[in-house]
C-alpha cells in the first residue's frame, strides 16, 4: 500500500511518522529537472561518441571502396570502343530523326489548318445555329418559321427558315 494510505490508522487518524516518511520519498520538481538534465547530458555524450565511431567506420569503408574503384578504372572497359562509336553516330542519327519529326509536325499543321473552321468559312461556307445556339448539321433539324443565326467568314446574319428540302438517302 501507499505510504500515506498505510499511515492512516484504522480509526481514521493519520500518524505523523507515516506522513514524514511519505514526504521524504517525494522529489522536489527542481531536483527532478536537474537529474533529468544530467541524464540528457550523459545521453548526448554517448550519442556524440557513437556518431563519431559510426562516421569513422563509414569513412574507412569509403576509402576501401575508393581504392577498389581506382583499381577497376585502370583496366579498360570491354565496351569502350563501342561506346565511343555510338557517341559519334548518335548525334547524327538524332539530328536526322529531329528533322523528320519537324517535317511531320509541319505536315500535320497544314492538315489542321485545312480543318480550321475560319478557313472553311473563308472558302464560302457558313455555320448555321439553331435557336438554342446548337449547330445545325441536317435539314431535318429545322422547320419553317424557325429562327437561325448564320456565321460567315466576316460577320453574322440572322434569318428565318422559310422552307425545308430534304435529300433522299442513297
Amino acid at each position: 500500500m501507499c505510504g500515506i494510505v498505510a499511515s492512516v490508522s484504522s480509526r481514521g487518524r493519520v500518524s505523523s511518522d507515516g506522513i514524514l516518511a511519505a514526504a521524504r520519498r517525494l522529489v522536489h520538481p527542481a531536483a527532478r529537472l536537474a537529474r533529468q538534465a544530467a541524464d540528457a547530458q550523459g545521453l548526448a555524450l554517448r550519442l556524440t561518441r557513437a556518431l563519431r565511431h559510426a562516421l569513422a567506420r563509414h569513412e574507412a569503408r569509403i576509402v576501401t571502396a575508393q581504392g577498389r574503384l581506382l583499381r577497376e578504372l585502370r583496366v579498360p572497359l570491354p565496351g569502350a570502343r563501342a561506346v565511343a562509336r555510338a557517341a559519334d553516330v548518335l548525334p547524327r542519327c538524332g539530328r536526322a530523326r529531329v528533322e523528320r519529326l519537324v517535317d511531320r509536325v509541319g505536315a500535320l499543321g497544314q492538315n489542321l489548318a485545312h480543318l480550321d473552321p475560319r478557313r472553311v468559312l473563308a472558302r464560302g461556307y457558313a455555320i448555321v445555329e439553331g435557336p438554342g445556339g446548337a449547330i445545325v448539321q441536317d435539314a431535318a433539324e429545322v422547320s419553317p418559321g424557325m429562327p437561325v443565326a448564320l456565321t460567315f467568314a466576316r460577320g453574322r446574319a440572322h434569318g428565318t427558315i422559310t422552307a425545308v428540302e430534304r435529300d433522299e438517302p442513297g
